[in-house]
């Protein structure tokens, strides 16, 4: 990590949680992005396509929607230019799913050998499921798509973006390292993280169906390891060389059709209480333009302690177990791993 501020922790009751959501304000950044290329997995609906909109305000030259369904990415990206008609930037679709590894080898390829430069990644598709449900290749759903192939495509993205900051400044820009933000949560406070005892491979446990725990448990936990990805990541030479900027990013509890699997009364009064997808958003907008230290826990607009769990020594001892057991499982689906890691 940066320096010893990355080490510092906090608890967050939702209690307090909720009233910050009455009591805290924050604009968006003013940033110009023109030249730039940016990359929004999950970027044709919620909060990843109000990212794009802050993207296109800030004159991005390209902007990149990754999705699953291409066809929702052609309708999303008719509605960016309506609903910012001074855009006159690019927007191009590319196909990903997170629920295949071969889907995210195939698609970092693709991103990788496209000769235009890759400036910011947000790291923002997620998902939450109520039942235990398990991928083609084998893992929880919520397990494979907002933990291990999400770090998977991270970091067989660091390359991209450590050539792209070998290149010049676009003409008319202000300078700004590639930076890329996984989009974790505040919810990463809540976990109680019951997997983090067990005594075999930690992602076996993460798998077992009778440790599923709760719609709620199971999320806040996909988003710790949303944390712990962003940290560990800062630790690769790209990052520690000063080329690129990795950080985790919290949004904020906003309007969000994931509460819909916590029934429709619950959804009613948590998206009342909601902060808009625009104003959770301008976090993301911040992270991945604001020279933040690697690493770092962005919320606000600003960045935060993470949680007491995460910077203790059973937190550091749980995301080096669940590091080291993902990195053996991405060389074996993505042999290409060994080249961004070495050895």
């Amino acid at each position: 990590m940066a320096d010893s501020a990355s080490e510092q922790g906090m608890d967050l009751t939702p209690l307090r949680s909720i009233w910050e959501l009455f009591t805290t304000d924050f604009p968006a950044p003013k940033v110009d992005l023109n030249g730039r290329t940016v990359l929004v997995t999950g970027g044709n609906t919620g909060l990843g396509y109000a990212a794009v909109l802050h993207y296109a305000r800030s004159t991005a030259s390209r902007i990149i929607i990754a999705s699953r369904d291409t066809k929702r990415i052609s309708a999303a990206i008719a509605q960016v230019y309506r609903d910012v008609p001074s855009y006159r930037g690019r927007i191009d679709a590319m196909e990903l799913d997170l629920s295949s590894f071969e889907s995210v080898r195939a698609f970092c390829k693709a991103v990788r050998a496209d000769p235009g430069r890759l400036d910011i990644v947000v790291a923002n598709a997620g998902i939450m499921r109520a039942e235990y449900t398990k991928t083609a290749d084998g893992y929880e759903s919520v397990l494979q798509v907002n933990g291990l192939a999400t770090g998977l495509m991270a970091l067989l993205l660091l390359p991209k973006l450590e050539q792209t900051a070998a290149l010049p400044v676009p003409a008319g820009s202000e300078e700004l390292k590639p930076s890329m933000s996984i989009v974790a949560s505040d919810v990463h406070y809540f976990a109680v993280f019951p997997q983090q005892d067990t005594a075999g491979p930690l992602i076996d446990a993460l798998n077992d169906p009778k440790l599923f725990g709760d719609i709620n448990e199971r999320y806040y936990m996909s988003k710790v390891l949303s944390v712990f990805t962003a940290r560990e990541l800062a630790k690769h030479p790209a990052v520690t060389s000063g080329k690129v900027i990795v950080t985790s990013v919290n949004p904020g509890m906003c309007k969000s059709g994931f509460r819909d699997d916590m029934g429709w009364f619950v959804a009613m009064i948590l998206n009342w209480i909601a902060w808009t997808t625009e104003k959770g958003t301008r976090n993301f907008l911040y992270a991945t333009t604001q020279n933040c230290r690697p690493g770092s826990f962005i919320s606000s607009c600003n960045e935060q302690p993470v949680s007491n769990f995460v910077v203790s020594p059973k937190g550091k001892e749980t995301q080096a177990k669940y590091w080291d057991e993902a990195v053996k499982i991405w060389r074996k689906v993505a042999p290409e791993t060994d080249d961004v890691l070495g050895g």
